[in-house]
């Protein structure tokens, strides 16, 4: 709870680059960079309330070498002492992906407020949303005025019945470009080119109109150099594969595709290279019917396949697309994010699973697993049993519904505690309410776990009623021996390991004591001699005290 690093995974060794022995008893605050210690020290303040900590920080390799890391840490406990388990993951690219992200709008807005062109942002039903500067010099307007105005007042009469098919046009393909006439402010009709296309904006599909003078043809298409620029830079950079898929060919792909994949970006564009070689033959349907889907202007949702290495490897990949046009013709934008880690530890979770249920439903004891508010999410056959439910009933109830009432307030804030992470007791005995108002003694384990990625709590219910019965009836049996030997007049002793143990009213008398109790914890020393007459009955059996060495004391009278 200080912040000195106890254990570290190979991972964030070479992460660091330290050495496991380098690393153990260093603090946190030795990798985080000077100017975020203020934060780290925050943060550990908020672990030591049991609060989890996750944010970005900027941290230090052992060569003086920074990155950005996410850090998410909580408090768990480990043998009974509190231990903060973070996770440490290197986001330096993602962390330079949203700073060229922020560049960009800042440069989207730039653009828009100076770019040459009159640049319009127009709803689909034809109100224009947003006007730059040159929108409004363009056509001689404020931009108060034009915010108020539809593009069927800036367009010629005749030419107004053609705006609805110019919408269904550019929602169809996404994009539209024509040259035509807009109506000035003192009435001129200035001969533009227009480029429109659709845009999310607000969560809204908008329409997006580039309109410029015929002369300024030559700017627009710098503009367009420019954008293509943006594309590629953001595209490189990012941690994703890219691809534009055109005709089924590889128009292009980013570095990241090449690198996972294994082929050069020169093998990519071959001729002779066909996109499907790609694919995992069990995938090569679904990828025909999602392009089938976009031919036919259909949105596709993001979907699963396989992909195949030069090398033979499989990658288990998520793939969003979109249709889009690329050097006058459509294409495919397909965006691919290797998930192999993630199926993989998503099949190692469901084995775990099953292979908890099946040692759960063959169990001798109960187990049941609530979660954070208290609902049973999992009961076996035996606890179900035990309670006089169905484990489907069960599953409708929660912890609460069994508990006794002097137990449940102290029950309750242990469970509390629990899912807090403290250190409470794990064991305990209580009495069940069963369904048929019966009340069973049970022996119960609780620990903290997770169920389906939340937190939960375990518990093991053991029957101990037979016990119970037996402890009572080893107690009742202890009771009529101790009875037996109080009344015997004969004087009765029991010693362990020379030391009295049990004595009864009569051997103390014998040995002149007034009651047995004194004798209890008192060694059993060996007289020296009985003396009894060597003549008569009885001389010669005479009981001996001198027992050899090797056996334990006796009394002996």
């Amino acid at each position: 709870m200080d912040g000195r690093v106890l254990e570290a995974n190979p991972a964030y060794l070479r992460m660091y680059g330290y050495t496991a022995d380098e690393v153990k008893g260093m603090n946190l605050a030795d990798v985080v960079a000077p100017e975020d210690r203020g934060a780290a020290v925050k943060a550990m303040a908020s672990l030591a309330s049991g609060r989890a900590v996750a944010r970005t920080f900027r941290v230090r390799r052992k060569d003086g070498a920074r990155f950005m890391a996410d850090l998410a840490a909580s408090v768990m406990a480990i043998g009974g002492e509190r231990r903060i388990m973070s996770v440490t993951r290197d986001v330096t690219e993602r962390f330079r992906a949203e700073q060229t992200l922020n560049q960009s709008e800042r440069m989207y807005r730039a653009v828009f407020e100076s770019a040459n062109d009159a640049v319009f942002i127009e709803s689909v039903d034809g109100r224009i949303l947003d006007v730059n500067r040159n929108g409004c010099e363009l056509l001689g307007y404020g931009k108060d005025e034009l915010l108020r105005r539809s593009v069927s007042y800036l367009v010629p009469p005749e030419a107004r019945a053609w705006l609805p098919h110019v919408t269904d046009a550019i929602l169809r393909d996404g994009t539209f470009r024509t040259e035509a006439v807009r109506l000035h402010k003192d009435g001129r009709h200035v001969p533009v080119d227009i480029s429109a296309s659709t845009m999310e904006l607000d969560g809204r599909t908008v329409v997006l109109s580039i309109v410029r003078d015929i002369t300024e043809r030559r700017r627009a298409e710098q503009a367009l150099r420019e954008s293509e620029e943006k594309f590629l830079s953001v595209s490189e950079q990012s941690p994703n594969m890219i691809f534009i898929n055109s005709r089924g060919r590889v128009a292009y792909a980013n570095q990241k595709s090449a690198e996972v994949m294994g082929y050069t970006r020169e093998g990519f564009y071959s001729p002779g290279f066909d996109f499907m070689q790609l694919i995992a033959p069990e995938s090569a349907e679904q990828i025909k019917a999602a392009y089938a889907r976009h031919a036919r202007g259909e949105e596709v949702e993001p979907y699963e396949y396989t992909l195949v290495t030069k090398d033979g490897r499989r990658v288990e990949s998520l793939i969003t697309t979109r249709l889009i046009d690329y050097e006058g013709s459509k294409a495919i934008l397909g965006i691919v994010t290797d998930i192999t880690e993630r199926k993989a530890g998503e099949r190692a979770l469901r084995e775990s699973e099953e292979s908890f249920r099946a040692l759960a439903e063959n169990a001798s004891d109960g187990v049941t697993i609530g979660d954070e508010h208290g609902r049973h999410a999992f009961a076996n056959r035996r606890a179900a049993e035990m309670l006089g439910y169905s484990v489907e009933q069960l599953l409708e109830m929660t912890f609460r519904e069994f508990l006794p009432p002097g137990d449940r307030q102290m029950i309750e804030e242990r469970f509390a505690r629990r899912l807090r992470g403290e250190d409470v007791p794990s064991h305990h005995e209580m009495a069940v309410t069963r369904r048929d108002g019966s009340v069973a003694p049970v022996e119960v384990g609780v620990s903290q776990t997770r169920w389906h990625g939340r937190p939960a709590v375990m518990v093991v219910l053991r029957d101990v009623a037979e016990r119970k019965r037996a402890e009572q009836a080893l107690a009742a049996s202890e009771e009529r021996y101790r009875n037996l030997v109080e009344s015997s007049p004969d004087g009765i002793a029991v010693y362990q390991d020379g030391v009295v143990v049990l004595a009864n009213r009569a051997s103390a008398v014998l040995l002149g004591y007034s009651d047995g109790a004194e004798l209890v914890g008192r060694t059993a020393a060996r007289p020296r001699a009985l003396s009894r007459p060597k003549t008569g009955r009885g001389s010669r059996n005479a009981p001996s005290c001198s027992a050899p060495a090797a056996r334990p004391p006796a009394l002996c009278w």
